[in-house]
């Protein structure tokens, strides 16, 4: 995985990262970027319907009092694309680019304020190193504090509320 990045995308602060897979595009897809797929490695319960413009529901059930996100899905390109909204103003972009055998998994989040850099940076690196090992792909399980630390260290924007650490609890 490529440690993630600060970007900019469309205007607005945003943290990228990438993977590789040893398997096709439709194989990762299925096993990933369905709400099925999603429930393995994505830190909250997804449920969405297959089009543009449905809503996107998102359930923490790893807390005693379930705490439910909605979005919406603003694309849906089997086996390309699915991106969605997310928490206040964060958009979400999953991609994946194949050769037929192997494919690269990207992830890019519009943030909505440039102080949750670390944080969701910290949070997507922690979930795509899940995927990968769930795909065979050797990838540390590093605690997620160390992990926001080392972006932290590396001059990632911070101040946002951070679950379970923070008395207040944002997305």
């Amino acid at each position: 995985m490529t440690h993630a990045q600060l970007t900019v995308r469309d205007g607005s602060p945003a943290v990228r990262l990438s993977a590789q897979f040893p398997i096709p595009a439709g194989k990762l897809w299925s096993q990933a970027l369905t709400p099925e797929g999603l429930a393995t490695w994505f830190p909250f319960q997804v449920e969405f319907a297959t089009e543009i413009g449905s809503r996107i529901t998102f359930t923490d059930t790893t807390s005693d009092a379930s705490t439910n996100f909605t979005g919406e899905i603003t694309s849906l390109r089997d086996p390309e694309e699915l991106a969605f909204t997310f928490g206040e103003n964060s958009h979400v972009t999953m991609t994946l680019n194949s050769d037929g055998k192997e494919t690269t998994f990207a992830v890019v989040e519009r943030l909505a304020n440039e102080n949750e850099a670390a944080r969701n940076a910290a949070s997507w690196h922690a979930a795509v190193s899940k995927l990968e090992r769930l795909h065979g792909v050797d990838s540390p399980e590093l605690d997620w504090n160390t992990i926001y630390e080392r972006y932290v260290d590396e001059g990632f924007p911070t101040g946002a509320a951070v679950p379970g650490i923070d008395e207040e609890t944002l997305v």
